[in-house]
């Protein structure tokens, strides 16, 4: 326990020397404003002037913010990763009691409980949509999932911070096609299904909480996010040796 409060302290003072990780930290609480407060008077205005409402989508405009909790958390902690590859600190790690493999739990866990504390506050407090308790959390488990992702993706394709968030720019595109293709009606969205985002939102786009499919879908996502994480886990692993 006194190895992950060094960690997090550590992590803390890197943070506060970085102007864009401080950034990147505050962003979902940004997001969480902007969802509340922000998108019901910018919908007022789309109304009054254009004759549309942009909540005809509130879950699905919802959904992809809540996403980007996720995608700005698995930033930060790929940031921070990268950092710590560069400075040598992961061999340094791999030494200690707490080892490599402790490092990497570390720093896989605290995205998904920080994921999980944010996207769950989105939902809750949102000010465009109801969302029922079961379909809330579960989304939540899905999301929260997709923060490990994003920093294992970023430091197994980068050597650095400028190619991490290189690598950024299309994960962004490729995350956020599940919930573009919900605007299409089509069986073919289920193309998406290997992607790890496809189930999240899937389960977030769900009517019917007590439905098999929802259960089968979120049971589905659960297992692509796991299959996913241990292969990517894996490569850094092997990259680190």
């Amino acid at each position: 326990m006194n190895k992950v409060l060094k960690l997090s302290s550590n992590d803390l003072r890197q943070i506060r020397r970085d102007p864009m990780l401080m950034a990147v930290l505050f962003g979902p609480i940004l997001l969480m404003i902007l969802v509340r407060y922000g998108i019901p008077e910018i919908d007022k205005l789309t109304l009054k002037h254009f004759e549309f409402s942009m909540l005809e989508y509130n879950m699905l405009i919802l959904g992809f913010f809540m996403l980007l909790i996720p995608f700005l958390v698995g930033i930060l902690v790929g940031l921070l990763i990268l950092d710590d590859r560069d400075e040598g600190m992961i061999v340094f790690y791999s030494v200690t009691p707490l080892g490599r493999k402790g490092y990497l739990m570390y720093r896989l866990a605290s995205p998904v409980f920080l994921s999980a504390i944010f996207t769950f506050l989105m939902g809750w407090f949102n000010g465009i949509a109801y969302i029922e308790m079961a379909k809330l959390l579960a989304s939540v488990l899905l999301f929260s999932l997709e923060a490990p992702l994003i920093a294992l993706v970023m430091v197994s394709l980068a050597s650095n911070k400028v190619e991490g968030l290189a690598v950024t720019k299309g994960l962004g595109v490729i995350l956020a096609f599940p919930f573009l293709a919900h605007l299409v009606h089509s069986s073919w969205i289920w193309a998406g299904s290997i992607i790890p985002t496809f189930w999240a939102s899937q389960t977030f786009a769900t009517e019917t909480v007590n439905s098999f499919s929802f259960i089968a879908t979120v049971i589905g996502g659960i297992f692509v996010h796991i299959l996913f994480i241990w292969m990517l886990m894996n490569r850094f692993i092997r990259q680190a040796n």
